[in-house]
């Protein structure tokens, strides 16, 4: 059993997200399950396998994809990260402190149904040593997601001669301190495609991505 602790500053919401992968720190044929607690000791989310079908690589591992929902990708063997999951995670996270258990299968809990337990209660019973973690990663920004963003370089001018400016600059592979991280403007996992381009100035044109 594994105890971790992090600290929101904002809250995880329908503009931020969090989520958490355990495909690269764990040992792929690793069956785990992961909680995460909030300051009370109240069960806030619990997650099992990834993929039930078992198909994928590290598919008996949890995933976790809180609040803004989008696609994302992150390194290989992990599936995108399509935003609400588990049931319910839509609903994010406030601000504050929260404690992660992660842990192989079984456990002993006191149920799998989040609610006000008030215990941090999680006992693993499977007696196995095989390696278990989570990357944790993090993103959007003030009333905006880094997706779909009409004001692209983040100047509070939406819309602008600067924002196509900064888009084919961030195509070219020089995104600003202040731009999405990469050129795929409408997140679909596929960086600086065409459909990239379309969205951009459909979005600009005051569209839908």
């Amino acid at each position: 059993m594994i105890w971790s602790k992090f600290v929101l500053a904002t809250a995880v919401d329908s503009n931020h997200f969090l989520d958490m992968d355990f495909t690269t720190p764990s040992t792929q044929s690793a069956d785990g399950v992961s909680y995460i607690f909030n300051s009370n000791g109240d069960l806030v989310y619990f997650m099992d396998d990834r993929d039930p079908s078992g198909v994928s690589p590290g598919a008996l591992l949890p995933q976790f994809s809180i609040g803004q929902s989008g696609a994302r990708d992150y390194g290989t063997g992990a599936p995108p990260f399509d935003g609400n999951t588990p049931a319910g995670a839509s609903a994010g996270l406030p601000a504050g402190t929260y404690y992660v258990a992660n842990a192989l299968f079984a456990t002993q809990d006191l149920g799998q149904t989040p609610g006000a337990n008030r215990r941090w209660h999680v006992r693993g019973t499977s007696g196995s040593n095989l390696n278990l973690g989570a990357d944790a990663i993090t993103g959007g920004s003030g009333g905006n997601s880094f997706c779909c963003l009409s004001d692209y370089n983040g100047d509070g001018d939406v819309g602008t001669d600067a924002d196509i400016e900064a888009f084919f600059r961030c195509l070219s592979g020089n995104c600003c301190a202040t731009c999405p991280p990469d050129a795929d403007f409408n997140c679909d996992g596929d960086v600086g495609t065409d459909s990239d381009i379309e969205s951009f100035f459909r979005v600009l044109a005051g569209g839908n991505c």
